[in-house]
Formats: C-alpha cells, sequence, structure tokens
C-alpha cells in the first residue's frame, strides 16, 4: 500500500511565512491602503485618515483570514 502525501509537514526551517499568510496580510494591507486613501480623498485629516485605515486593516485580517481558509 501506498502511504498518502502528508499535507500537514511544517514548513521548511527557511521558510518565515507561509503563502497562505503571506496573502492574507497584502490582501489586509492593500484594503487598509484604500479605506485610508478613500477617507483622505473625502477631505479627513490624515491623521484621521491614517487611523480608519489601521481599524480597516483588523477587520479585514479577520475576514481575509476566515475567507481563505
Amino acid at each position: 500500500m501506498a502511504t498518502p502525501d502528508r499535507t500537514d509537514d511544517p514548513p521548511p526551517a527557511g521558510t518565515r511565512l507561509s503563502t497562505r499568510t503571506a496573502l492574507v496580510v497584502l490582501a489586509s494591507l492593500m484594503c487598509a491602503a484604500v479605506v485610508t486613501g478613500l477617507a483622505w480623498w473625502a477631505g479627513r485629516h490624515p491623521a484621521e485618515a491614517a487611523l480608519a485605515g489601521l481599524l480597516a486593516l483588523g477587520g479585514a485580517f479577520k475576514f481575509m483570514d476566515s475567507l481563505i481558509s
């Protein structure tokens, strides 16, 4: 009998981030950048726009993590 390939093996020691984690972080950062840009374009103070982007980053990360899993 042939044993099936194991997919739950840990990544090699040289890998810093898995592809899934990198994709989630990148998508979340893109969403946060869009929110920041739209808030700033709408006339908000740059500090308020940055705060809106940071808040969107947390929500986007949770959403992308559950979407991709």
